[in-house]
């Protein structure tokens, strides 16, 4: 499911990040946790977010900055359990 994917987590996520890097890990994938990780985050898959009123939150600007899109923790858990998760991109948050 996350084969090949980097995901980056806000500290303050919940599911708190190590629960959250097991589902990525356990999918095929990579999570990071934003600021606590030293990795080049040049290039991810999508920014975590604790809930979508996280606009100021500085992983927002990263992921802006490298056109990464922003989800909730929900999208990693469906994607992981269903048979026909949502797309990525169907799944972005729209932050102003």
């Amino acid at each position: 499911m996350f084969s090949r994917q980097t995901y980056v987590v806000a500290s303050q996520v919940v599911p708190a990040p190590e629960q959250m890097r097991r589902i990525v890990t356990a999918g095929g994938g990579r999570l990071v946790v934003f600021g606590e990780e030293e990795i080049g985050l040049d290039a991810f898959t999508a920014a975590v977010l604790r809930d979508a009123s996280s606009t100021r939150h500085p992983l927002v600007q990263h992921a802006r900055a490298v056109g990464a899109p922003c989800v909730l923790p929900s999208f990693l858990l469906e994607a992981l359990l269903e048979r026909d998760p949502k797309d990525l991109l169907a799944a972005a948050l729209v932050l102003n």
